[in-house]
């Protein structure tokens, strides 16, 4: 396990608002790591827990393997041209992810997958800060539809820009646990770890972000497609045949008038190739801007709105909703979630790992009991086998 999971209680604990937090989120090649899925992007927003957004990073990641799960993500063999692998990017991650709490939608999935990718490279990465969203929102809040889009209608007041963007959801989560923080009835505490020694790792700064493209496209949406990419703190530079291309693409884009949805893919595909952030691509658009004097926005170096709401307020001018009928009279306990949650096999849900912070020593992994279908499996092949071999000595 990467993680070392807390939780937000109203308990008491450390005022969250003093804390950093990690919001990450992944898209991943299949559903099932022991099948052999793998990551395919990764995006981080870290933030404070007022809602200040600290720093972002984002980009695809190289499987090695055939895409799969592309009905879900929308990411193509063609968005892997010049894409880094896990290993180029693992150290930037590490250092990402790193003096914060990691929070994540399902946590243990993602958990999962690192562990996995970790594993390949033979890194020891344990003892992450960890917080799960989803066991979050189910302790705290009295909600019908605990999926990701769900929640963050119910809390944020808006629906996802674009669905299966690793930034866009990693945003999403920062905005979802800043309105947690600031409007639960009674303040919420962190319990749990605040900081692990993660392995020394070199930063290659390799990055290929993908932007969320809009489903219409104009040249408005040029300067969106920008404010969509990650807004690094100390952005790397771009690659330059990348930028050549990306170049040569806006000017095209604007001598031409128009941009259709295809056009603003395109151009987001050649955005990743060059490894443009926010920073890299507004230096295109400055410079480009005698090309385009009509459309202000990214050109004229305005820069993004807020991710993360300021408490009491939404983001691009949303008005949040009112959140306070959506929490429960009190907190569940642990006991009471695992009676709620269990599924119908009886197993614990993979989202719900507390661990008590005074603990000393970390409980050694119970290892998976077998499950209901497992079984069956085992006890079909035992009685071939025993049929096999009565066949066998009748002959």
């Amino acid at each position: 396990m990467v993680f070392h999971y807390g939780r937000l209680t109203r308990d008491g604990g450390t005022d969250p608002r003093t804390l950093v937090f990690a919001c990450l989120a992944v898209q991943t090649t299949g559903l099932d790591v022991t099948w052999g899925a793998r990551l395919c992007e990764v995006a981080v927003v870290r933030m404070r827990g007022d809602g200040t957004v600290l720093d972002e990073y984002a980009t695809l990641v190289n499987p090695g393997t055939p895409l799969g799960n592309t009905e879900l993500h929308g990411i193509t063999d063609a968005w892997m041209a010049g894409v880094p692998g896990f290993e180029q990017i693992a150290g930037d991650l590490v250092r990402y992810l790193n003096d914060a709490v990691v929070v994540g939608y399902d946590l243990p999935a993602i958990d999962k997958f690192l562990a996995a990718e970790f594993d390949l490279l033979g890194i020891p990465v344990t003892g992450l800060p960890g917080l799960c969203a989803l066991q979050t929102c189910r302790t705290h809040l009295e909600h019908a539809d605990y999926r990701f889009d769900s929640l963050c209608r119910a809390l944020t007041g808006q629906w996802p820009i674009a669905e299966r963007y690793a930034l866009e959801d990693a945003r999403l989560l920062a905005a979802m646990v800043a309105r947690l923080v600031d409007t639960a009835p009674e303040p919420l505490g962190w319990e749990g770890p605040v900081s692990a020694v993660p392995p020394m790792l070199a930063c290659g700064g390799d990055i290929a972000p993908r932007a969320a493209t809009p489903r219409r496209g104009t040249l408005d949406h040029v300067d969106l497609l920008v404010d969509r990419l990650p807004a690094m703190q100390d952005a790397p530079p771009s690659r330059a045949d990348g930028l050549a291309n990306y170049r040569m693409a806006v000017e095209r884009y604007a001598a031409q008038g128009t941009v259709t949805a295809e056009d603003a893919e395109h151009l987001a595909m050649l955005a990743a190739r060059a490894g443009l952030t926010q920073h890299t691509a507004r230096e295109v658009h400055q410079e480009l801007r005698h090309l385009v004097p009509q459309h202000a926005g990214a050109a004229a170096g305005i820069p993004a709105s807020p991710v993360a709401a300021s408490p009491g307020s939404g983001p691009s001018g949303i008005t949040v909703p009112e959140t306070r009928d959506l929490w429960r009279l009190r907190e569940l306990t642990p006991e009471e979630y695992r009676a709620r949650y269990t599924d119908l096999h009886g197993d614990i849900p993979e989202d719900l790992v507390i661990e008590a912070p005074e603990a000393a020593v970390r409980k050694k992994e119970a290892k998976p009991r077998r499950g209901t279908a497992t079984a069956l499996f085992v006890a079909v092949l035992v009685v071939l086998a025993v049929v096999w071999q009565v066949m066998v000595w009748s002959v």
